[in-house]
């Protein structure tokens, strides 16, 4: 193998202008940068050196690789590369580069493994090796394969050691580019090792989530969470990941405690962390930005390269300190993680600045690596745009741009200003295996994780007893985890060192010693009653995961263990998932338990786990638990136990929605039910019980005191508002056709809006052979309020009947095609029904000359400062429906527009009127047909398990299990209507442009 010199070595003087050691390359200026006070940033190596640089990795020996990805975003022909770093002449400067690997086609990122290295590369993850010491990989296999190459910041990608030993890799699985479908539409295979018949597979793409494997056991497993361009792991081994424009999360609870209940009413398996809400703000200094999208200006939007600082030179403050690179904004932007329960928060590292931020609209940081000395090193991909065409403009993908700077790229060292010159040292792979326990408790994460990956990859069992002496005497609390897992690595677990462990007061060490005994279990279970001594832990987070180890044991004694930290946690909705994932048919014993051990002033995750758990038992499809609930929920009882009745009543009602139990089995129960319909019982319980009542129908008998009641209530002016909403409710249950007349009368200007809308629901109820609720909605547009109007095409949409009638209305003038939500808009230009479908495209069809008109008469609008007020006020009226502004003042479906301060006006200006330019990346809609042949459209937020959140126009989430799902296929159109320009006058648009140009603050004129 080539040896190079000492990483250590490494030492530039900085001053201004710094120029790569033997290279032709242009001055690098550093003034463009303002880092953070206390740091400095130094250039290390910059073309023609490296160029395109996506991700490194140093070798126990002091070589430095570098992942090269020039064929972003479009040539797939293998240009990528992966190079090794020399210093011939001991300045401490790489001068030399060697390719190591080539015929790569998007590689992006680089461990090493063994005698060579890994590499990601979709479909493939790879092992390259030098064995004949040449400095060139001659031994190439695919260790695993099968994964999507698709959108190529989409795509598998950085292999990392994980402290359970375990290679981990980043994953989101397919995102499917339309315009470019032949370079990047692969869906994915079978995960799979392809030279191992006989071994482990996932499914397809690994159902889009992360995925860790062992290539020496050929073991291969599916994560929980998924990730975009990279993760970390803290010093415990907890995963966080980054998507796009949501910077960080927290994968909380792992795969395996969800396996085993597929009926969890669980979204994700992700947290979103940052208090500071979606639509993260940060604070960009470039000069002349380039920005492709909406969203591209003053929040995250390209969020990459996840690290957790574990290199231990920066201090005390950098302990909990996560960097991510923000390579539109052309910036790195820290956070603060705390703990929260059994999950984390982050918090604002630094306020109104960011660490590092650049003037130059070329730089690109994409990447880190923590070195052997401690230091953050920052990969620079330096390119004119970083974005995939097909989000960009098409003047731009045309005007041959996309590979400007393509022979560019920097690796930079961000270090301590007053950092004490790091001690030469021997390097790892010259120490003999006992040489490098030592390492296990280096500050230094480099030092820790690869002395134990080396340890484990001899296998020397010489070294166990002095491992287990270390394990036990160690006074570093991260010495003894990684400890722990060396000697787990070795197949040598010891009962008297974990029992000694989950003692420890670093409740890390508990956390992870949970872990390991949980492994051996079937050899040791005598643990158990370690664990039973250990569910008053102080620490939620040990309490979790000893909640979550547990639920894969069956023995009687555990139930003490679950009930007791449910009660000390029942706030945390993690909590109620881990006791939910193991609770195994105990659904009516953990109920009473908890009832009985609550207040009356109930707080809101008691009544939260409550409906979940209802909820499970349904779909668990247990008749008689289903039965027995519904029963004692229904049933007359004291006010006080209203909360609960209502909570389970509410669960069983979303359960029965996507149930198949025989409805008409619960004759006695709905008796029940339908006798809460008077003004004496508690409101929650009533609607909760008219809401289970929609989904298993009345009873055969009779109910005319309840129907007597209903219609009294009905027309009863003063009456309680909910109580006549219940009313309405209850006659479209129960005699629709004959209160048609009371419906349409409450449709009525003179009541309130929320009566307004159930009677119009309560008429659409209706087949539409019986009634035609789309006369009756034109007969009376002109009287309906926006929001009627707007709940109005949300029925039209039901129908292939209504949607004619919708179109037929736009085509005569009746009512103009901005006023259809742009969801709908997209549902019909690409209905199932061909007929709609073209009649949809022919009716709402722009022509480019009235572009080119519209964009003219909203010239003026650009020439100068509007009204700030009256811009936030038109922001309401028109944006908010869809858009918020840092996680305010509107709904959580489309992109957060916070801070759009960096972008010209002409750029919003075009996006806002002509939204099918650009589609934002994460924000397509999706059309889900279900097996009983209806559709529903919106965003997937989540995939978790056998089901997927379906986000719609509300900004509600709503779950779908995959086995009702007959297809799922994306939508071409944008997320976002077209026709604003008839909604918007020109000045209107002008104070528009000025409250998104600033949304916090009125400009003084």
């Amino acid at each position: 193998m080539l040896n190079t010199s000492h990483f250590f070595l490494f030492v530039l003087i900085v001053s201004g202008l710094v120029r790569c050691q033997n290279s032709k390359t242009s001055e690098v200026d550093l003034s463009q940068f303002q880092i953070y006070e206390g740091f400095k940033i130094e250039l290390i190596a910059t073309e023609p050196l490296i160029k395109d640089p996506v991700a490194m990795e140093i070798d126990e020996n002091g070589t430095i690789y570098v992942v090269e990805m020039p064929g972003y975003p479009l040539d797939v022909t293998g240009s990528g590369k992966v190079k090794i770093l020399k210093d011939n002449n001991g300045d401490g400067l790489p001068d030399e580069s060697i390719v190591f690997a080539e015929n790569l086609v998007l590689p992006n990122g680089i461990m090493r493994w063994k005698n060579g290295v890994i590499v990601t590369d979709a479909p493939d993850v790879i092992y390259l090796e030098d064995t004949d010491g040449d400095g060139k990989a001659d031994k190439r296999e695919v260790l695993i394969t099968g994964f999507s190459r698709s959108n190529p910041q989409h795509n598998m990608n950085t292999p990392k050691f994980g402290l359970d030993n375990w290679i981990y890799l980043g994953h989101e699985g397919a995102f499917i580019t339309k315009t470019f479908e032949k370079e990047f539409g692969g869906r994915g295979e079978e995960i799979r090792f392809p030279n191992s018949s006989n071994s482990p597979t996932l499914p397809q793409n690994a159902n889009e989530k992360c995925v860790r494997f062992n290539p020496d056991t050929k073991q291969l497993e599916m994560l929980s969470g998924y990730t975009q361009y990279g993760y970390a792991f803290d010093n415990w081994g907890n995963r966080f990941y980054t998507s796009n424009a949501d910077h960080l999360f927290h994968e909380v609870i792992a795969a395996p405690y969800l396996d085993g209940n597929k009926h969890l009413p669980i979204r994700s398996a992700r947290n979103y962390l940052p208090d500071y809400g979606p639509g993260a703000e940060i604070f960009p200094i470039t000069q002349n930005p380039q920005h492709q999208l909406l969203t591209d200006v003053g929040v995250i939007t390209s969020s990459c390269g996840l690290t957790w600082y574990q290199g231990g030179e920066f201090g005390d403050e950098f302990d909990h300190i996560t960097f991510i690179g923000e390579p539109v904004h052309n910036l790195i932007h820290t956070d603060k993680i705390v703990a929260d329960g059994s999950t984390f928060k982050a918090q604002r590292h630094l306020e109104k600045k960011e660490f590092l931020a650049s003037e130059d609209s070329w730089f690109r940081p994409v990447n880190f690596y923590i070195g052997p000395d401690g230091n953050l090193y920052l990969l620079d991909y330096h390119r004119e745009y970083i974005e995939h065409p097909e989000w960009m403009a098409k003047e731009v993908v045309e005007s041959g741009a996309l590979y400007n700077g393509i022979n560019k790229g920097r690796l930079y060292k961000i270090s301590p200003v007053n950092q004490k010159k790091s001690p030469s040292k021997a390097i790892l792979g010259s120490l003999p295996d006992e040489e490098l326990i030592p390492f296990l408790a280096n500050k230094n994460i480099w030092f820790r994780r690869n002395a134990q990956r080396l340890i484990v990859d001899h296998q020397n069992k010489e070294i166990v007893s002095k491992l287990k002496k270390f394990a036990l005497s160690t006074i570093s609390d991260v010495g003894l985890v990684h400890a722990l897992w060396t000697l787990e690595g070795l197949g040598e677990y010891s009962p008297e060192v974990i029992s000694k462990a989950l003692a420890h007061p670093e409740a890390g060490v508990r956390e992870n010693s949970i872990k390991i005994a949980e492994i051996h279990l079937e050899e040791n279970p005598d643990i158990i009653l370690q664990f039973i001594e250990m569910k008053d832990d102080p620490d939620p987070k040990v309490r979790f995961q000893l909640l979550c180890t547990v639920s894969k044991i069956d023995v009687p004694e555990i139930a003490s263990i679950q009930k007791s930290i449910l009660l000390k946690d029942i706030n945390d909705e993690w909590v109620h998932i881990a006791v939910l994932a193991g609770m195994g048919n105990n659904e009516q014993e953990l109920i009473d338990f908890v009832i009985a051990n609550s207040r009356n002033d109930q707080e809101e995750g008691t009544a939260l786990f409550l409906s979940k758990i209802s909820q499970m038992a349904v779909q668990k499809e247990d008749f008689y638990r289903v039965k027995s609930l519904l029963k004692s929920a229904a049933a007359n009882g004291k006010i006080e136990d209203a909360w609960w009745k209502a909570s389970i009543l509410n669960g069983l009602a979303e359960g029965m929605a996507k149930s198949s139990l025989n409805q008409g089995n619960f004759e006695v129960e709905k008796h029940l039910l339908i006798n809460n319909f008077n003004e004496n019982t508690d409101q929650s319980v009533r609607r909760g019980s008219l809401n289970l009542l929609a989904k298993i129908g009345l009873p055969n008998k009779n109910s005319s005191e309840q129907l007597n009641l209903a219609s009294k209530i009905l027309v009863k002016i003063d009456a309680d508002l909910a109580f006549r909403i219940d009313a309405i409710q209850f006659l479209s249950i129960a005699k629709p056709m004959e209160n048609i007349d009371q419906f349409s009368a409450l449709v009525s200007q003179s009541e309130p809006i929320d009566i307004q809308k159930a009677g119009l629901n309560a008429l659409s109820s209706l087949p539409y052979n019986s009634y035609k609720i789309d006369e009756f909605i034109f007969e009376h547009w002109e009287e309906f309020t926006p929001e009627l109007q707007t709940e109005s095409i949300s029925i039209l949409m039901k129908s292939s009947e209504t949607m004619n009638s919708l179109l037929s209305a736009i085509e005569s003038g009746k009512l103009h095609k901005s006023k259809i939500p742009w969801q709908y808009q997209v549902w019909l230009l690409n209905n199932d029904d061909n007929s709609i479908k073209q009649r949809a495209r022919l009716v709402m069809a722009e022509d480019e000359q009235k572009k080119e008109e519209i964009m003219a008469e909203f010239k003026p609008a650009l020439a100068e400062i509007g009204n700030w007020e009256n811009g936030k006020r038109v922001f309401g009226k028109t944006c908010s429906v869809c858009h918020q502004v840092s996680g305010k003042e509107g709904v959580d479906f489309g992109p957060d527009l916070a801070s759009i301060k960096n972008r010209t006006k002409i750029a919003i200006l075009n996006d806002i009127i002509f939204p099918n330019s650009s589609i934002a990346d994460g924000y397509e809609i999706w059309e889900v047909t279900l097996t009983d042949d209806s559709k529903k459209y919106g965003i997937i937020s989540e995939e978790v398990n056998e089901n997927i959140i379906l986000k719609d126009a509300g900004g509600k989430e709503n779950i779908i299990n995959r086995k009702d799902i007959s297809s799922l296929n994306p939508i071409e159109n944008s997320a976002m209507p077209e026709g604003l320009d008839s909604q918007v006058s020109v000045e209107e648009m002008k104070d528009l442009l000025t409250y998104l140009k600033n949304p916090y603050l009125a400009p003084k004129l």
